[in-house]
């Protein structure tokens, strides 16, 4: 069994804020805000690796989570979410 890291990830309330935000390939895309809880020794430790490296967190952490999710081989299922799918 595999131990994953030591944080916890909230969805903001249930409609979560959404916005358009332009890519760097220009496109528009849909974002919803994301609430972390991790170790304060852990924040600061992120915090200090944002700094030092150049990056902004949100972008990182966007990245991060994308990576992982493809590297689990964890993809979305279009057609589970679309409009004109019936229930049942």
């Amino acid at each position: 069994m595999r131990q994953s890291a030591h944080f916890c990830v909230f969805l903001l309330p249930a409609a979560p804020t959404l916005r358009k935000v332009r890519t760097k390939g220009g496109v528009m895309a849909e974002t919803a805000k994301i609430s972390i809880l991790v170790p304060k020794a852990d924040a600061d430790r992120f915090d200090a690796y944002c700094k030092d490296r150049g990056f902004k967190k949100s972008p990182l952490l966007a990245r991060l989570i994308r990576e992982h999710l493809a590297a689990e081989g964890y993809g979305l299922q279009p057609e589970l979410f679309r409009k004109d799918r019936k229930a049942g």
